[in-house]
């Protein structure tokens, strides 16, 4: 908070990640829309004060796959706890 004290709030809203259909893709235009996830959510600045401070989302792949994109400040995670979130 502004105080400079962490809160911990008792409830929050259900999280649903974003996600992108990408499976009707292939060769460049697959790598270019990835590409674009990633650079939208490797600059973000998330308010430390609010609901939800990351996101999550998941892109739909043609083989069948999906891939994780995490945007997480890293206030919230030591080295170890950033090993354990990406090893889950």
């Amino acid at each position: 908070g502004d105080d400079g004290m962490q809160r911990v709030l008792e409830t929050v809203p259900e999280y649903v990640p974003v996600t992108h259909d990408f499976r009707g893709l292939g060769g460049e235009a697959l790598e270019s829309a990835l590409r674009d996830v990633r650079d939208r959510m490797s600059h973000q600045v998330h308010a430390l004060d609010s609901w939800p401070a990351f996101e999550i989302a998941v892109s739909l792949l043609p083989d069948g796959a999906a891939r994780a994109h995490f945007s997480i400040d890293g206030i919230f995670l030591d080295f170890r706890s950033f090993q354990i979130l990406f090893q889950e």
